[in-house]
C-alpha cells in the first residue's frame, strides 16, 4: 500500500508539471502569434522597398556576404565574409 502512495504522489507531481508546462508552451504560442501580424508587416514593407530598387541593386544585396573569393596562394574559395 506504502508503494501505491508513493507512486499516486510521484503521478500527481509529474502530472502537475505537465500542466505547468503547456501552460507555458500556450503562452509562448499565444506571444508568437501576436507577433506574427507584426512580423508580416515589416516582410512586406522591406519587400516593396525592394521592388523600388533597381535591379541590380537587388540583385547585389541577395548575393552580399555570399560571393566567393579565389586565394592564389593556396586555391582554397572561402565566403568573402570570412577572407578579410
Amino acid at each position: 500500500m506504502n508503494d501505491f502512495g508513493r507512486f499516486m504522489n510521484e503521478f500527481n507531481t509529474s502530472m502537475q508539471q505537465m500542466v505547468q508546462t503547456m501552460n507555458q508552451m500556450q503562452g509562448l504560442y499565444k506571444s508568437f502569434s501576436q507577433l506574427s501580424p507584426m512580423w508580416k508587416g515589416l516582410y512586406e514593407m522591406f519587400q516593396a522597398q525592394e521592388q523600388q530598387l533597381p535591379t541590380e541593386q537587388v540583385r547585389l544585396s541577395r548575393t552580399k556576404g555570399r560571393q566567393k573569393v579565389h586565394h592564389k596562394s593556396n586555391g582554397i574559395k572561402t565566403s568573402r565574409r570570412y577572407s578579410r
